[in-house]
Formats: C-alpha cells, structure tokens, sequence
C-alpha cells in the first residue's frame, strides 16, 4: 500500500512539473511575465536576461522603473499568439493602471536555446515600428 502511495503521489509531482514547465515557456507566459515583472517592479538585471534576449534586457532595464509607474495597478491578459518557428508575436491587453483606458500591445518573442524570451530590435524601437509597452 506504501508503494502504491509512493507512486501516485511521485506520479502526480511529475505532472505537476511537466504542465507547469509547459507554461512557463511558452510565449504568453514570458510576455505576461515580464510585463507583470516590469509593473511590480521586479525586472532585476537577473530576471530580464532570463527572460528577455539581450537586446530587450538592455532597454526594459533602462526604462523598468517609468515602466512601472505607467503600468501600476495594471492587469494583463493575452489577446492573441502568432508563432511563427522560432519566432512569436503575443498581443497583451492591459487594463486599469493609471487610467481605466484598455490598451493593447504586441510583444516580439523568440526562442533562444530553447527558451522563450522577449525580444526587442533596437532599430526598430527607433524606427517607431515596435509597440510601445504604454498601459494608459
């Protein structure tokens, strides 16, 4: 009977690992994860280059505290996922914050060895045709 107890409850923590590893690379969850990173005031320099490629690390790590102020009280959901090989584009509605506005943004991920992880380009952001990451 300890046996057969053993390997449920073994049985069950393997389950359990396995959906939640699941999610948590996937592109949604990266992208919710930062931005609830950035809103909550969590974007250390270790959490954005776990979870971002070094491009985006490197920008969100610049702006995280406006981006935090902006993005208070904020709550976000995923409208939509385009994935694209290794490459996705995950688009985050983001209600309440400072204003009660609902606002909508596309957030480039790709997997890098293997891991989800927020990409930003640098031209791009210059060149304006990046989204913004504004919650108001």
């Amino acid at each position: 009977m300890k046996i057969l107890k053993i390997v449920a409850i073994a049985m069950c923590a393997c389950a359990m690992f396995t959906v939640t590893g699941c999610k948590k690379n996937t592109p949604e969850a990266v992208a919710i994860r930062v931005m609830e990173a950035l809103r909550d005031g969590k974007a250390t320099p270790e959490f954005l280059k776990e979870n971002c490629t070094e491009n985006a690390a490197m920008l969100f790590g610049l702006v995280a505290v406006k981006a935090g102020e902006e993005m208070a009280g904020a709550k976000f959901s995923v409208v939509e996922t385009k994935i694209d090989g290794d490459k996705a584009k995950v688009t985050i509605k983001g209600t309440g914050g400072k204003s009660d506005d609902k606002n909508e943004d596309t957030i480039d991920v790709k997997k890098v060895d293997g891991k989800w992880k927020v990409d930003i380009d640098k031209e791009g952001m210059m060149k304006g045709s990046q989204p913004t990451i504004d919650i108001n």
